[in-house]
């Protein structure tokens, strides 16, 4: 059975009538503390709730249990009743995550590409996976991934549930030929029982839980500690110039939008959805094409890119789909004026006032450059690229 594609809700009711009702308190996850497994293998035990942001809160019941992937903003909380307790089901998942086990050959786990220090990305412009494969596209940052409906550079998965399993299945980047595979893989490492029993409330090792643990797991990446999600008082004034020309003059906030500083998402999470949470941009065989704003129709084919966060971008170079530019002074510059007029060029930066439509050019000062790259600096979580919680329990 294909848990990936499955609704949240109906996964949530599947692993509710198979676990026992367990308390945050009865896995003594207050603070920080340890399991040692039969393997000598000892890893800590976080508190994840205490960090959860709490703005933008759905109202409704059924998005409260929910939690990941729910349209809009929600961050992911407690199940009422504690059917199942989130914490310990993070906690598997942040060892799952860092497993190279999962992976075919035992080279490469989700933390390979999802590098904690560098913003979750791997400073890559495309990715090395399973045999030494590279990837089409750069890693995409999974920070705030719980507050966001469509995933990946082609919006090829909805939920998070889909987006950590297509990995694993994936023969670039994880090489397994079912999921079947990685349960037998998991099911032989005995330091996982443990955690599955404070999780799920039995040792049975299934598809589902890990998949659930998982995904809980990256839903629990948070960054929301930036200078930006301070008060706005703290700002300097070079950095105020920045967030003014951000939200106009440099038409930034148009597609990266607060809080997440992504596209909104996809209506429905298809390719044809809205062009406001996307970039159109031109695929040629190797994946590489990249005409910033717009697109050109290769061989008949065109797809729509999503907009990533601009959250921890001083982390998360090189940029672009295809890590095309080095540092934000050439993406600033590309934006300022390399922009090339297309007829399917988003028509937020398109000119029609002459008979001639032509690319708007912004014409920044150096000025106004170097305060837009100071406003994007102060999107920076330096926090999330060391807490604990995030780390990589193995090392």
């Amino acid at each position: 059975m294909n848990y990936s594609k499955l609704p949240i809700c109906f996964v949530l009711m599947l692993l509710s009538s198979c676990v026992k009702e367990i308390t945050s308190e009865s896995i003594g996850v207050a603070g920080s503390t340890s399991i040692q497994s039969t393997s000598n293998l000892s890893f800590q035990v976080f508190s994840y709730n205490e960090f959860r942001p709490n703005f933008l809160h759905k109202s409704t019941m059924e998005d409260s249990i929910k939690g990941i992937s729910s349209n809009g903003f929600t961050p992911l909380q407690q199940n009422v009743n504690n059917a199942f307790p989130i914490d310990a089901m993070v906690n598997l998942g942040r060892i799952l995550f860092y497993d190279k086990n999962l992976s075919l050959n035992g080279q490469v786990s989700c933390g390979s590409c999802h590098i904690q220090s560098k913003a979750f990305t791997d400073g890559k412009s495309l990715s090395v996976g399973f045999n030494n494969h590279l990837t089409e596209r750069s890693t995409m940052s999974i920070q705030n991934m719980d507050f966001i409906n469509n995933y990946q550079w082609q919006s090829a998965v909805q939920g998070l549930p889909d987006l950590v399993t297509k990995p694993l299945l994936h023969p670039t980047e994880m090489g397994n030929n079912s999921i079947e595979e990685v349960v037998n893989r998991v099911k032989a490492l005995n330091y996982y029982e443990p955690f599955h029993s404070k999780a799920f409330g039995h040792a049975e090792i299934q598809a589902k839980s890990l998949i659930w643990a998982l995904s809980s797991f990256v839903g629990s990446i948070y960054s929301v500690n930036s200078k930006f999600d301070k008060q706005l008082n703290n700002f300097t004034d070079e950095e105020n110039l920045g967030m003014t020309l951000f939200n106009g003059k440099a038409k930034c906030g148009e597609c990266h939008t607060a809080p997440t500083f992504a596209a909104p998402d996809f209506a429905g999470g298809s390719y044809g959805s809205s062009q406001d949470a996307t970039s159109l941009v031109a695929v040629n065989k190797k994946g590489l094409a990249n005409n910033g704003l717009n697109f050109a129709r290769i061989e008949g084919e065109s797809r729509l890119i999503k907009i990533p966060t601009l959250r921890n971008i001083e982390y998360t170079a090189p940029y672009m789909h295809d890590g095309k530019f080095k540092t934000l002074e050439e993406v600033i510059e590309n934006y300022d004026h390399n922009i090339q007029y297309d007829a399917s060029l988003d028509e937020k930066f398109v000119d029609r006032s002459t008979p001639n439509p032509h690319a708007i050019k912004l014409h920044l000062t150096v000025e106004e450059k170097k305060a837009l790259k100071a406003f994007l600096l102060t999107l920076s979580d330096a926090e999330l690229l060391t807490a604990k919680r995030y780390s990589d329990p193995f090392q």
